[in-house]
């Protein structure tokens, strides 16, 4: 048994994964999740893209649908920040509150921000979130979407403190779709 079926066979509750940006990247993400058993059974999907055609692609997958950036964050255990990097300062913007406020009502904060948006540094995240909430970066690549992804994985070790559970819920996802 691998690292990833324990993770999975452990969860007592699927995590809710919220995708913002399901174009090629956060596309391949989420039908790499829907197509990998153990994924699909750990962890439930919630789709944010302002493209008609990139919803109803997450639609044919069943992933739940939010209608804004803040509404997936509210729904959502871990946002996944899936956009061009243009577009990163008004996403973040838009969810900051919402991981505000999640900060102020859980015992440390119960949101982790996951960026796979290139170029966008660690240290401008954390203070576009005002360091509410822990944050991730990964560099995936296309073949995610196969279970054959190699990924650059860093935890934010100068802002909030990510919990030692959704540790293991990112390595377990990002084993399940390649190599960290």
């Amino acid at each position: 048994m691998n690292g990833q079926e324990t993770f999975a066979a452990s969860a007592l509750e699927a995590i809710r994964l919220g995708i913002i940006g399901c174009g090629n990247m956060g596309g391949a993400f989420a039908r790499g999740i829907k197509y990998h058993e153990a994924l699909n059974a750990a962890f439930s999907l919630i789709a944010y893209d302002p493209n008609e055609r990139a919803i109803l692609s997450m639609r044919e997958l069943g992933a739940g649908l939010a209608h804004s950036p803040a509404e997936l964050a509210a729904q959502a255990e871990i946002i996944m920040l899936a956009v061009k990097p243009q577009y990163v300062p008004g996403v973040l913007a838009d969810i900051a509150p919402v991981l505000a406020e999640s900060a102020r009502t859980s015992e440390g904060g119960s949101k982790v921000l996951l960026s796979i948006a290139a170029g966008v540094p660690l240290q401008k995240l954390r203070e576009a979130v005002g360091a509410t909430c822990p944050v991730v970066r990964v560099m995936p690549n296309i073949l995610v979407e196969a279970g054959h992804g190699l990924f650059a994985l860093c935890f934010d070790r100068g802002g909030a403190s990510i919990g030692e559970g959704h540790k293991v819920a990112v390595r377990g996802l990002l084993a399940g779709l390649g190599h960290v």
